[in-house]
């Protein structure tokens, strides 16, 4: 849990929004935090370039998740 913690510590910094890692299922991980922020999304995307990362903003729960297969 120490490094998952670190992951979220460094991906908050990055953002500058709280950042919570969801292990998905084996080779999937969720990167989410509250609200739409399409900066802070770009800034996440950016930092695991060249991997893509699928962005979806789910507006009725003010969410965004962002995606990666390892």
């Amino acid at each position: 849990m120490a490094k998952k913690a670190s992951i979220e510590n460094t991906l908050s910094t990055i953002s500058g929004v709280e950042v919570e890692v969801t292990i998905a299922r084996k080779n999937c991980i969720t990167l989410s935090f509250e609200g739409k922020n399409e900066v802070a999304a770009k800034k996440i995307q950016d930092y695991f370039a060249p991997k893509q990362l699928e962005y979806d903003y789910d507006e009725e729960c003010d969410f965004t998740c962002l995606y990666m297969n390892l």
